[in-house]
């Protein structure tokens, strides 16, 4: 978790460059079209500068569109299945969150471009100081379970409160609770997931986790918007508590599955 999460805080100090918030200003199709810019640069070092991590794969082995046999073989893991729901869940409540957040900001506060940039970039600060800095010595003391439920629960109570703060400073207070569960949680899920899949299996695995997290963008905003819209401010961060909570119960049923397995692994008597 360690290695991914200062891998991560590299790029969520991107999150913010001084003077990209104006480009809105300027053009809403601005800042679309910068981020498509970075993204096509991304794909080509990606394709001509990233090389292969499965040391163990065989040149002369059949690449495939898609493994099939290693999607099943990943599904039919009881840890993995939680694993990929908590990705789901919590990808989902973040995204119901940002979403409707300059929505919210403006409704509440009266925030426009400018001010909810600061807010964004903040966001990015405090990932890259939490991700960069903290995670790693976090997950040398505690194990990554133990740490799922606490973010978990930073979320749950953070989105709970964050639309009734009467002014900003407890705004930023109950927004830093959120970035740190946030920033904690997810190199906690994908350092998970790497870890329990076979060698062979490990792209494809992350691949699918990473997939559901891509679904869970799609379909928040579209709640998100919906809720707000119909319901207002309040309720995408209260439906985003709530699903939290929901990722809160299966990270203490894995924390109890593995407590189990770990006493039975000790009650076993030793072969004669």
């Amino acid at each position: 978790s360690g290695i991914l999460s200062n891998a991560k805080a590299y790029i969520f100090m991107g999150s913010y460059i001084p003077g990209i918030e104006h480009l809105a200003k300027y053009s809403f199709q601005m800042p679309g079209i910068v981020a498509a810019v970075l993204g096509f640069i991304n794909f080509f070092m990606v394709l001509f500068f990233l090389p292969e991590s499965n040391q163990n794969m065989e040149s002369k082995t059949e690449k495939k569109a898609f493994d099939w046999e290693g999607f099943n073989a990943a599904i039919r893991h009881p840890e993995m299945v939680n694993l990929f729901l908590i990705q789901f869940i919590m990808m989902f409540s973040t995204s119901t969150m940002f979403s409707t957040f300059a929505l919210f900001l403006h409704d509440k506060y009266g925030y426009g471009i400018t001010e909810s940039s600061y807010m964004f970039a903040y966001f990015g600060v405090c990932s890259a100081i939490i991700q960069g800095v903290i995670v790693g010595k976090l997950v040398k003391r505690y194990s990554e379970v133990k740490l799922m439920i606490f973010s978990s629960i930073c979320l749950t109570i953070g989105l709970a409160l964050i639309s009734y703060m009467p002014g900003v400073f407890y705004l930023f207070l109950v927004s830093t609770l959120i970035f740190l569960g946030n920033s904690i949680m997810n190199p906690c899920i994908t350092s998970m997931v790497s870890q329990r899949a076979k060698d062979t299996q490990t792209g494809v695995t992350l691949g699918v986790s990473q997939s559901l997290g891509s679904l869970a963008r799609i379909f928040g905003p579209v709640w998100g918007g919906y809720i707000f819209y119909v319901a207002g401010y309040h309720y995408p961060f209260i439906t985003g508590s709530v699903f939290s909570f929901i990722v809160v119960l299966i990270s203490l049923k894995m924390l109890t599955s593995q407590k189990t397995s770990s006493e039975n692994a000790k009650a076993e008597p030793l072969p004669l």
